[in-house]
């Protein structure tokens, strides 16, 4: 190196003005984020859920326990811990857990992805389950039609 690129490297003061501001514009801006995304988060309590296979409702539920069977491709057996639904609508199916306490899972289907397993569940208002493969839609009885998820 040479001396003048050596003094110049001494004399630099690293960050400037410039630069500071937009780090520091760029952190505002996802604290705001982070902060909406929890705030605005649906967190109360479920009353119900309903299950689709594509725009068809084929099972409904209300945290009470009460359910209705909306079409013949469900099969519903009650286990210790709650519900267990096998759904067969079409080439695939889902089983889907239904806990005493309401919360919805989907434990088991034959889709080559299997995302639908993996979603976390359904505890509140602020969730769903989607199969792409099975077009299985979980949503809570809350959902604004705004925010429905769209299938197909």
């Amino acid at each position: 190196m040479s001396v003048k690129k050596i003094e110049e490297l001494k004399n630099d003061t690293g960050f400037k003005k410039t630069d500071v501001l937009v780090y520091g514009a760029l952190v505002l801006l996802i604290a705001v984020l982070l902060t909406a995304a929890l705030v605005l988060r649906d967190d109360t309590p479920l009353k119900g859920f309903r299950i689709y296979v594509g725009n068809d409702a084929v099972f409904d539920y209300e945290v009470n326990g009460e359910y209705t069977v909306l079409n013949s491709c469900v099969n519903v057996t009650e286990t210790d811990g709650g519900l267990e639904l096998y759904i067969k609508c079409g080439d695939g199916y889902n089983i889907v857990s239904i806990k005493d306490e309401g919360f919805v899972s989907v434990t088991d289907a034959d889709c080559f992805a299997g995302t639908c397993i993996r979603m976390p569940e359904i505890r509140n208002n602020g969730g769903y389950i989607f199969c792409s493969a099975h077009a299985l839609l979980i949503q809570p009885k809350n959902y604004e039609p705004s925010q429905q998820v769209p299938i197909g």
